[in-house]
């Protein structure tokens, strides 16, 4: 497997708007004082205060009246600028919101310093020292904006250049995420990285996070996120695509709570057109209830020290399905047939002729068990043997979203916090595919937690540590809703499995298949290990970021196909008659559990350069790495050619890497004007695709020889095949290489 190409991200672009930042969860505010003539002041004490928390920070401007204080919490702020022989003045209701930098000048006045001057103004809105491009969903916006579902991923697609996009890998199952998928600016939906407070929360598909229910609950907790589009500063790795980050609310000096519930009702619709019966409806409507319940609350533990803030919200649903699978009549489960049933059984061997409606099948004594377990159809024979079942059954969804963040600043120099939410959620989709006597049942539990802590060594010299714990389970499996087949199997040690008509999976026709789903189960426990530190210094008009970051993933996953046993029958006379065409199912002894795991590393260098009041020059360089791949026990297999015989046994890992991942990105931020109302951008920056457990663990459980399919093509016997043999393989969807020696690597 090769590694993704670079991608090469250059823009230039004129706007008045926002762009992100090099941090992740945090703020920045600076500027320059200066006298009323103009010229800068040195050594002026500039005082930011948190004004819901009480929290300050003091920097002094240098040589140059420049000032900067970074790594500030997101909030409502005022800035008091004070030195003797100038009056003090002091700025309000300036609000950073993530990433941002706000620039927030001083013009001071000679004067008494007890005399203090208040300005009441927003800081500039237009972001003058970046080059990088983003979208900001702020707090109002998540609060005020109709959400229908109140997934707060959706708010997303509000944003330029994010485009929803389908499935493409597959349907929104596990295995390729459940989440609202999005291209950012035309990159691949797999391609963009989520954050939440700084930390990594893509799950094993590496696609937008979602639960069985496909939901993203807590938008209550969320203060805000940024959806960072191109050229991001190197403090950002890992992907090429878009960079989501979202950050929890906290607590502050007033306790503050609300509660909530939302209800939906098909009893409050009007029916639809075509429910009406002049329409061609039964006159009813469609079943649909959904409750959104919960609450949140926050406030102090210790005024201007200690915060807390907790959100609960639990999702109640059914809605109404509709299947519609093909089944046998009731004359066919008595073996009588029509002529246009034979498709592919010799129907000479029952002396049934073009035309003819009732032809006699024995019905073998074996088959009828199963042949019973079929729907009684509802509507007209289709002339061929079956009929449809139209019914609508209900799904139901259940999810519990729960998280709880504390805030203590220990000192004036030092903070920390701690975060953990918690995410169960379950959806019954019943008759799975039409199934008769068994519904899917997806489960998800997802847990995020994070600390981090921040020193203020000096004004100048900021630092912050984090580490984050992120676990996601999932787990999709059919679960047997009919009693008459809990004592029906084809294998020792398993449920029913699955029963094809025509070919060989998840059939529709000639009969839909019975059974469960062949693909099933498929299990994900998603480990990530994640440590990283920030280092700020700020020295004259240099303010520099660097710092290191180490993710230890491991993907524990089950992806076996066949793994119940699944039995194709030609058509219905062959099925009738006890005459399969094939068996597959696992070998004796096979293992489809692998423990995947890989290491990824990086490291940055950044540099904004403040070359005048109206120039910024961004210069950084990122330095990543990922460990090559393996299993932990071993388990490695892979055909490294293609005139192999068969898969080789591998050692060490199931590829080689390259570690050659450096990525400099380089641009500027201009002020066309004095105004900083109009600012031209541009970037240039090269950035990586790794090759994640999400590329090949698809396969990985179904390589021989520690997982094997057999087919028997030639003799299989039902429902308990003992002539099983290695025949040709699967179709390709369910894996696995031709059978055979099996060499091991050197």
């Amino acid at each position: 497997m090769s590694r993704y190409l670079p991608v090469l991200l250059i823009g230039v672009i004129l706007l008045c708007g926002n762009a992100v930042s090099a941090q992740v969860t945090t703020a920045t505010i600076a500027g320059v004082v200066q006298d009323s003539s103009g010229a800068v002041i040195p050594g002026v004490s500039v005082t930011t205060k948190n004004v819901e928390t009480g929290v300050t920070r003091t920097a002094k401007t240098d040589e140059g009246g420049r000032y900067t204080v970074p790594e500030l919490t997101l909030g409502n702020y005022e800035v008091e600028a004070q030195i003797p022989g100038f009056q003090t003045e002091v700025r309000s209701g300036i609000t950073l919101t993530v990433g941002r930098s706000a620039l927030v000048n001083f013009a001071l006045k000679v004067g008494q310093i007890a005399d203090k001057v208040t300005i009441t103004e927003e800081a500039p809105l237009v972001e003058s020292t970046t080059s990088a491009m983003s979208s900001l969903v702020d707090e109002r916006t998540i609060r005020d904006l109709p959400l229908n579902g109140r997934s707060w991923d959706n708010l997303a697609l509000l944003q330029p250049g994010v485009v929803s996009v389908g499935a493409g890998q597959g349907s929104a199952a596990f295995d390729f995420g459940t989440g609202t998928r999005f291209n950012v600016n035309g990159s691949r939906a797999y391609a963009n990285s989520f954050l939440l407070d700084g930390t990594d929360i893509n799950d094993h598909a590496n696609g937008t996070p979602g639960g069985s229910a496909g939901t993203n609950l807590g938008v209550d907790g969320v203060q805000e996120f940024k959806i960072n589009t191109s050229v991001s500063p190197a403090e950002f790795g890992r992907s090429s695509g878009g960079v989501v980050s979202a950050v929890t609310r906290s607590g502050t000096n007033d306790l503050h709570g609300a509660g909530f519930e939302f209800l939906r009702n098909n009893a409050l619709d009007s029916p639809g057109y075509f429910d009406e019966v002049e329409h061609g409806g039964t006159g009813t409507k469609a079943p649909y209830r959904r409750n959104q319940f919960g609450g949140a609350l926050g406030g102090p533990i210790k005024k201007d020290k200690t915060f807390f803030f907790g959100t609960y919200e639990g999702l109640r649903q059914g809605n109404g399905t509709t299947i519609g699978p093909e089944v046998p009549t009731a004359q066919t489960k008595l073996g009588i047939i029509p002529y246009k049933a034979f498709q592919g059984t010799d129907p000479s061997l029952y002396n049934c002729h073009p035309g003819d409606t009732a032809c006699t099948v024995p019905v073998s004594p074996v088959i009828k068990p199963y042949l019973d377990l079929f729907q009684t159809p509802n509507t007209r024979d289709l002339g061929d043997g079956t009929a449809f079942f139209i019914a609508a059954p209900l799904q139901v969804t259940k999810e519990d979203y729960a998280m709880g963040r504390v805030d203590h600043q220990i000192s004036d120099k030092m903070r920390i916090f701690g975060r953990y939410s918690f995410d169960n959620d379950t959806n019954v989709i019943p008759n799975f595919n039409g199934s008769s006597l068994a519904d899917e049942h997806d489960v998800a539990r997802r847990q995020y937690s994070t600390i981090q802590v921040t020193n203020v060594f000096r004004p100048t010299l900021v630092n912050s540590f984090r580490f984050a714990y992120n676990r996601t389970y999932q787990n999709f499996d059919d679960v047997l809703s009919d009693p008459r087949a809990e004592k029906l199997f084809f294998l020792p040690g398993e449920h029913f499995g699955t029963i094809s008509f025509g070919g060989q999976g998840l059939s529709t026709n000639p009969l839909n298949f019975l059974g469960v789903d062949n693909g099933a189960p498929r299990i994900y426990r998603y480990n990530l290990f994640q440590e990283g530190d920030d280092l700020t210094y700020i020295k004259g008009r240099h303010s520099i970021k660097m710092g290191a970051d180490i993710r230890r993933i491991q993907d524990n996953e089950i992806t076996s196909s066949n793994s119940r046993g699944d039995y194709t029958f030609l058509d219905i006379p062959g099925f009738l008659t006890n005459k399969p065409i094939r068996f597959d199912a696992p070998a004796p002894g096979s293992d489809a559990y692998r423990g995947l795991r890989e290491t990824m590393f990086g490291t940055y260098l950044q540099d904004d350069f403040k070359v005048s009041q109206r120039l910024t020059l961004n210069l950084g360089l990122r330095y990543e790495a990922i460990s090559n791949p393996r299993e932990v026990n071993g388990r490695m297999a892979n055909l490294l050619n293609l005139s192999d015989p068969a898969p080789t046994v591998l050692k060490d890992s199931f590829f080689s890497v390259a570690k050659k991942d450096f990525q400099p990105r380089v641009g500027f931020a201009w002020g066309l004007n004095g105004s900083g109302k109009t600012i031209l951008r541009a970037g240039f920056g090269i950035f990586h695709d790794h090759i994640l457990p999400y590329s090949y663990a698809a396969f990985a459980s179904g390589y021989p020889p520690f997982f094997t399919t057999l087919s028997d093509l030639t003799n299989p016997v039902f429902p308990y095949d003992t002539n099983l043999t290695a025949g040709p393989p699967p179709p390709p969807q369910f894996g696995g290489f031709p059978t055979g020696a099996i060499r091991e690597a050197s």
